[in-house]
């Protein structure tokens, strides 16, 4: 069985000293029935191990720290994992096991199918979720904390996070093309993110959103690309109205949503569905009678 491990802040360590109090004070006395003399490892949660030997047990725990390394049992590829809400209290499964697998990161995300909105809950949710992450940590002798995001980000904010890292990977049932060996084979970088949709996985819309920009958007990119997959009003400028391809106007045989014309200048087929920018006010909108794959 391997050597207790503790976490600790640096700022509690003086001269080779370190004192622990609280919960990892109770456990150290009360569970492991520690005598002085004793030797524990102790983690900074930065990634370097501390072998420390138990001096006092009057004021807290005292140790002596006798030698410190590196942690070998951190991942050289740092994970960040984009999780879709699922259902009741599965997420805190999800956290603690992903945690034992060596993931750095955690963060919860609102899609369109996810059934659980936190809403007010969220910040008591957000702190026993990074509980059970320090939980899992110590148990499985991790050399850092891993973090949980500090907020319940929506699917196009997570999208544009995900920029940041060297690649990012949605495992999705209908893709047909690239597998998840593919992928690994030429990964080169040293942090990457996965995206796990909720039980009733990603919608089709959200798929298109990360295909579309290979996962590499900036906030102002993700918000413009959602909105051209959902049906918008949204209204071109003079430029762009003169910009627009497609020639004359002709009548589509529906009505846009914004001004109840029925002549469209463009239409534009995208993921399955046709784009169409009224030739009146210039809104963009879906045509509903193009057809899509529904699950």
């Amino acid at each position: 069985m391997g050597m207790p491990k503790f976490f600790f802040d640096k700022i509690d360590m003086t001269q080779g000293q370190i004192c622990l109090h609280g919960e990892d004070e109770k456990h150290i006395k009360t569970v492991l029935r520690a005598k002085e003399g004793e030797e524990l490892m102790l983690c900074d949660g930065e990634g370097m191990d501390y072998q420390c030997r138990i001096s006092s047990l009057a004021d807290g725990v005292q140790l002596e720290v006798l030698s410190q390394a590196p942690c070998e049992t951190e991942p050289k590829t740092k994970i960040t994992l984009y999780q879709g809400l699922p259902k009741a209290d599965k997420m805190e499964l999800i956290i603690q096991k992903c945690v034992e697998l060596g993931v750095e990161r955690i963060v919860a995300v609102s899609t369109e199918r996810a059934i659980v909105k936190l809403d007010k809950k969220e910040g008591k949710k957000l702190e026993r979720w990074q509980k059970i992450a320090e939980a899992a940590a110590k148990q499985s002798g991790r050399g850092k904390i891993p973090e949980i995001g500090g907020q319940v980000l929506k699917f196009k904010d997570a999208v544009a996070e995900a920029k940041r890292l060297d690649g990012a990977i949605i495992p999705y049932e209908r893709e047909e093309k690239t597998g998840l060996r593919e992928f690994v084979k030429d990964f080169k970088g040293e942090s990457i993110g996965v995206f796990i949709g909720p039980e009733g996985g990603f919608a089709e819309e959200e798929i298109a959103l990360a295909k579309e920009n290979g996962m590499e958007l900036d906030a102002a990119q993700a918000e413009e690309m959602y909105a051209r997959l959902h049906p918008v009003t949204q209204e071109l400028s003079d430029d762009e109205l003169d910009n627009v391809t497609g020639g004359d106007s002709c009548d589509v045989g529906y009505s846009c949503p914004k001004c109840g014309s029925t002549e469209a200048s463009s239409r534009e087929p995208l993921y399955g569905c046709t784009y169409v920018t009224c030739a009146c006010c210039g809104a963009t909108y879906w045509d509903p009678t193009s057809t899509k794959t529904q699950n």
